[in-house]
């Protein structure tokens, strides 16, 4: 038996036994991961978007984008970020300011097993489309989550949604800037109330597959369970 030849344990140890000392996961409990797994995989067939979807780039062609810390004036083009969960239901939006006046936001209502990273991303996303859709000159894109700007910033990111916002940074003159949470500026508070309303429409926009780390934690608790 591959237990007994792994552990070097007596025949007589039971298989239970066997298993813990080789660290092997119980056979049903793999079958109940892998069915898991097979579920995730057939939701990304029926639409569902994939937010750890790679995409591999050559070294040459790795982006590096930067950001600032968030500068005011009230004049121009400034466009709020931000993601939200409450209730267990997630929620992102934008909202664009021209000269101190909102003048156009979007709410999105993203799936309730997404994060708020997940949230965040997307929001700054939507809202540099937006920017190149609207040929708007010179807007700042303003968000409250520092790990979103870093996620963005590091060349080693390889996920594909933020390797697009990426690509459309380098192709453009948005400036990313980083803002601090709920330090009392208008379009900051203005997205994240309108974060907070999207995320308890029932009408989901948006729905990610779990990401790996939700895929990995919810298989630890599984087996924390049993």
């Amino acid at each position: 038996m591959p237990f007994i030849a792994i552990t070097k344990c007596y025949i007589t140890v039971s298989n239970e036994a066997l298993q813990v000392l080789s660290g092997c996961v119980p056979l049903d409990l793999k079958i109940e991961l892998e069915i898991k797994v097979a579920k995730q995989i057939k939701i990304i067939y029926e639409g569902f978007q994939n937010f750890d979807c790679e995409e591999m780039m050559k070294p040459w062609d790795t982006i590096s984008t930067g950001w600032i810390y968030f500068e005011s004036s009230g004049a121009g083009h400034e466009i709020y970020t931000d993601g939200s969960k409450i209730n267990n239901q997630v929620g992102a939006s934008y909202v664009h300011y021209y000269n101190g006046t909102e003048t156009d936001s979007c709410l999105i209502r993203l799936g309730n097993q997404n994060t708020v990273f997940m949230a965040e991303v997307t929001a700054i996303s939507r809202a540099i489309y937006y920017s190149i859709d609207k040929n708007i000159r010179n807007p700042k894109v303003i968000t409250d989550s520092r790990s979103t700007l870093m996620a963005i910033e590091s060349t080693e990111e390889e996920r594909r949604i933020i390797i697009e916002i990426k690509k459309k940074l380098k192709l453009t003159k948005i400036q990313l800037q980083w803002i601090r949470v709920h330090n009392g500026t208008v379009g900051n508070e203005r997205a994240d109330t309108l974060a907070k309303l999207v995320a308890s429409k029932d009408q989901i926009d948006i729905e990610f597959v779990p990401s790996k780390a939700q895929v990995r934690y919810g298989g630890k608790a599984l087996l924390a369970t049993k």
